[in-house]
């Protein structure tokens, strides 16, 4: 059996987490995020029950460097009312230009971009804004592969590695204050784990470290490759996605233990069991259930970030 909160137990939820977070790392434009956030009457009181899922989440990530948080969020249940615009002017006025046409250029309309991360670090630095244009149907991507390496060259400006021959699912694009856009390619399946000849040859140090850490069946893998306009090599990433639906709330989520023993395998393996297990006691509480949605391990293992969302669980229900 799967019984799944509604959308606004999914907001309250996520803004509990969201303020946990923030007031273990303060950043002076989290309130910003926050009040953009805070819209229950945007979203239905009640869906059935095979439309109540993700449409927020939250990431930690611990480096040698240190420690960053962020959310991301989705259109879900919105759709053209979503204020995208709002976002970025209330963050400080990040340029959604080149995002919106490097859509046009593709398969507008059937590429959505109903999907934006904001991330948080350094407080004296400000957020980072990542938006998503995602593939229409689950393996699909972005279209030819061409057409997608010109566009992504044409708008961006950055350069397009020759070892990346298959077309990504999803393409996130950073505007940057003062500074050319990021681009982050997401490559699934076969490809992640396998890529082709000319892939960075810090890959097989990631599979081993996430297959090591991840066992439990299902999910999916996603090779990462963020493009630099500056001309820096590409930095890649391992992703492993979670099935949130059935490790969180399946027979009352009798999964979730399992899937959070894993994200901690992940961080100890990195050599940050302490600060997974911080956040763990940061993000938990009563009438709360909060689930591993992804984790990602980069910078040869040292770098880890775990994903997760949250419901507020109503009182009275056997959840």
């Amino acid at each position: 059996m799967i019984c799944i909160p509604g959308p606004r137990d999914h907001l309250r939820g996520t803004l509990r987490v969201f303020d946990a977070l923030a007031a273990a790392a303060p950043h002076p434009q989290a309130a910003a995020l926050r009040a953009w956030l805070d819209r229950p009457a945007a979203l239905p009181a009640a869906v059935p029950e095979e439309e109540r899922t993700l449409k927020y989440d939250m990431y930690f990530t611990q480096s040698t460097s240190g420690a960053a948080w962020g959310l991301a969020a989705s259109d879900r249940y919105e759709g053209a009312r979503w204020p995208l615009a709002a976002l970025a002017a209330a963050l400080g006025g990040f340029d959604l230009g080149p995002a919106e046409r490097l859509r046009a250029r593709l398969r507008a309309p059937g590429i959505p971009m109903g999907a934006a991360a904001v991330g948080f670090g350094d407080p004296a630095s400000p957020p980072r804004l990542k938006l998503y244009l995602q593939e229409e149907r689950w393996g699909d991507g972005l279209g030819p592969l061409p057409q997608l390496r010109a566009a992504v060259q044409a708008e961006l400006g950055v350069a397009w590695p020759e070892w990346v021959r298959d077309a990504p699912g999803v393409l996130t694009v950073e505007p940057r204050r003062g500074a050319p856009p990021l681009a982050k390619l997401y490559l699934g399946g076969a490809a992640a784990r396998d890529p082709g000849p000319g892939a960075p040859p810090e890959l097989p140090g990631l599979l081993r470290a996430l297959d090591a850490a991840c066992a439990l069946p299902g999910g999916w893998t996603y090779l990462t490759v963020r493009l630099d306009p500056a001309g820096a090599p590409p930095r890649i990433a391992l992703n492993h996605i979670y099935n949130h639906v059935q490790i969180g709330f399946k027979d009352g989520g009798v999964g979730l233990g399992a899937a959070w023993a894993e994200v901690r395998r992940l961080f100890a393996g990195a050599g940050h069991a302490a600060a997974f297990d911080a956040l763990r006691g940061r993000v938990e509480g009563p009438g709360l259930r909060v689930v591993p949605s992804a984790v990602a391990v980069e910078d040869g293992g040292r770098s880890v970030d775990a994903y997760f969302a949250a419901w507020s669980l109503p009182r009275g229900a056997a959840w």
